[in-house]
């Protein structure tokens, strides 16, 4: 299993960072975790969790009782019981398990009046982790006949320098281009938008990221950290509107007219919402590939959540983009559910209804990011956290075992759905090498 997963946040080293991503340090707290140095219990072994109960950073040295439950990830408790905490410490266990995938064990305790709760996931078997959502016969044609339509569509390209943004080093550009032709809509073509950074005075063609948004509607705050290396880099955004507006146009959207935008149009292929970010995302590395300060092969998309979902679909559809780098990529084994795994986000399936819904089971396998990974053909690094309760360890194996391409894996096994100031680092300092080794 070694050669599988590489462990980049162990406690000694994760410490460093969690100031700036976890919430304000209790006077009494639970610390629990698989007993597995490796986060991943091989087939026949049994799981255990060690727990370790702190008053002030120092180990409990009263006798605590605590009650735990076990369960597969995202379903009823697949055993139960108590413990008790002596010298600051405890073992649950052990778990007898069979199924491939991630277990998690939850501990509740109440100390001197305070409630206490510790979550930990493990995996088991990981390797063997593969996708319930099946793969369309025409996965393939269908998505290259949506791409042939869009680019009937021209791009007609519009840049406008945002003067207030620009430094004596970068322009700073928001941009905007046609996207597709919506059917129900007279007024003319979709568009996409997003904010663009150029290094001034460069001597030769750029290297180019695109990075795609997590879920959500918002505007796209300035950043330099990649142009000031030297990289052309585009925050695209997905929802065909502007995104320099207003805040407060953003979060009327999000609770009005793109309120749930994840679920719509999700009864049929040609409908569902996503059809269009796709679309206007690959569309995106054909806007990269046209500008004059741009090298058209050295491309590389980025994102986490939403948007490392988006990155890995860009990547399979677009032949020019050269590498990608994945954070916790959301809409992966979205069925998971279905066939009783733990499913991605946005978990449509959990509380699936298919007598309202009878075409989400054949509809979502065409935009499932487990059937784009098995056709991506260039390098690729994935990272996760363990505890992502958005966007599950689970799903995010059945991605990573479907890529036959080059691949590289980072795991932080105590992150949940945030990113480490570590793991930011290691995906730019993968992106940024990449171009290097060109």
């Amino acid at each position: 299993m070694k050669k599988y997963i590489l462990i980049l946040l162990l406690s000694v080293c994760s410490n460093i960072f969690l100031l700036s991503a976890q919430p304000k340090q209790q006077a009494y707290s639970l610390k629990l975790s698989p007993v597995s140095q490796h986060w991943n219990y091989e087939k026949g072994e049994d799981i255990y969790f060690q727990i370790i109960g702190l008053a002030y950073d120092q180990p409990i040295n009263e006798e605590l009782k605590m009650d735990y439950q076990f369960s597969f990830d995202g379903y009823d408790p697949l055993k139960s019981g108590t413990v008790k905490l002596k010298n600051g410490q405890a073992k649950v266990g052990p778990f007898k398990v069979k199924k491939p995938g991630f277990y998690v064990c939850k501990v509740t305790a109440v100390f001197r009046d305070e409630p206490l709760t510790a979550i930990a996931k493990t995996g088991y078997q990981v390797e063997d982790i593969v996708p319930v959502t099946p793969m369309p016969n025409d996965f393939q044609a269908f998505w290259q006949e949506q791409l042939k339509e869009a680019r009937e569509i021209p791009l007609k390209p519009k840049m406008t320098l945002l003067t207030e943004y620009c430094t004596a080093d970068i322009d700073v550009y928001h941009i905007e281009f046609q996207n597709i032709k919506e059917e129900a809509s007279w007024r003319g073509n979709s568009k996409m938008y997003g904010i663009l950074n150029i290094p001034k005075n460069a001597k030769g063609k750029l290297p180019v990221i695109v990075q795609y948004p997590g879920a959500g509607v918002r505007p796209y705050a300035k950043t330099y950290d990649m142009a000031n290396k030297g990289v052309i880099f585009l925050q695209m955004g997905i929802h065909g509107i502007p995104v320099n507006m207003n805040p407060s146009v953003y979060d009327d959207l999000a609770t009005g007219a793109l309120a749930g935008y994840y679920f719509q149009g999700l009864d049929h292929r040609e409908t569902y919402y996503y059809r269009r970010v796709i679309l206007g995302c690959v569309k995106a590395i054909d806007f990269v590939e046209r500008l004059p300060e741009a090298d058209p092969e050295k491309i590389l998309v980025t994102g986490g959540s939403q948007g490392g979902a988006l990155s890995i679909i860009v990547t399979a559809l677009h032949p020019a983009v050269k590498g990608v780098a994945s954070h916790c990529p959301a809409l992966s084994d979205m069925m998971g559910w279905v066939g009783g795994q733990t499913g991605g986000w946005p978990k449509q399936f959990k509380q699936y209804d298919q007598e309202i819904h009878p075409n989400w089971t054949s509809v979502a396998p065409y935009y499932d990011v487990v059937n784009f990974a098995k056709t991506i053909k260039v390098s690729g690094f994935y990272f996760s956290g363990l505890n992502d309760r958005i966007c599950p360890p689970m799903p995010f194996f059945a991605m990573y075992n479907s890529v036959t391409a080059p691949k590289s894996l980072a795991l932080f096994p105590n992150s949940n759905h945030w990113e480490y100031p570590a793991e930011k680092v290691q995906a730019d300092n993968w992106l940024l090498s990449f171009f290097d080794e060109q």
